[in-house]
C-alpha cells in the first residue's frame, strides 16, 4: 500500500517540476520573441514607406498623376500629417531598440528615431515632405490609421498649383 502512494508522489513532484521548467523557459524566450516580432513589424513598415515615397515621388512626375497604393498596418499606427507635411508610422512599447535613443538616424528617405516609453520604446519613422504640400482628402488635416485586419488602400494625386499639393484619400 505504501509503494503504491509513493509512485503517485513521485509522479506529482516529476509533474511540478517539469511544469516550473517550461515556466522558466517560456519566461526567458518570450521576451526574445517578442523583440523579434517588434523587429520585424519595423523593418516591414519602412519598405512599405519606401513604397509609399516610391508612389508620391512617380505622381510629382505630372499635375493629375495618381497612384493607388495598400498599406497594411499590424500594429503601431500611420498618421497622415497634413499640417507638418510628414507623413510617420509610429509604434509605441517595442520592446526592439530599433535606433540608438534620441538620436534622429536617416536611412534612405525616411528619419528613424527611438525614444524611451513608459516601460519600452516608442519608434517612430519620418517621411518629410516639406517641399510641398501633404492634403488629406484636400484639407491640411492630421489621418491617423491604426491597427486593421485589412490594408488600408490610398490614392496619392497631385493637384498641382503653386504650393505643388500631394493629396491622399482613403479609398
Amino acid at each position: 500500500m505504501n509503494k503504491e502512494a509513493q509512485i503517485w508522489v513521485e509522479t506529482v513532484i516529476y509533474t511540478l517540476i517539469g511544469l516550473v521548467i517550461l515556466g522558466i523557459l517560456l519566461s526567458i524566450v518570450t521576451p526574445k520573441i517578442n523583440q523579434i516580432k517588434d523587429r520585424t513589424i519595423l523593418t516591414q513598415t519602412m519598405d512599405s514607406l519606401n513604397t509609399f515615397h516610391e508612389a508620391v515621388s512617380e505622381t510629382l512626375i505630372a499635375p493629375g498623376n495618381k497612384r493607388d497604393i495598400l498599406i497594411s498596418v499590424s500594429k503601431g499606427e500611420y498618421v497622415l500629417d497634413g499640417k507638418n507635411e510628414t507623413i510617420y508610422y509610429v509604434l509605441k512599447d517595442s520592446t526592439y531598440q530599433f535606433s540608438q535613443l534620441n538620436q534622429p538616424t536617416v536611412s534612405g528617405n525616411l528619419v528613424v528615431l527611438t525614444k524611451e516609453g513608459a516601460k519600452n520604446y516608442d519608434v517612430y519613422l519620418m517621411l518629410n515632405y516639406s517641399s510641398f504640400n501633404i492634403t488629406y482628402d484636400g484639407k491640411d488635416a492630421v489621418r491617423e490609421m491604426t491597427q486593421a485586419p485589412i490594408p488600408y488602400r490610398l490614392l496619392i494625386e497631385n493637384k498641382g498649383g503653386a504650393d505643388k499639393r500631394i493629396d491622399i484619400q482613403q479609398i
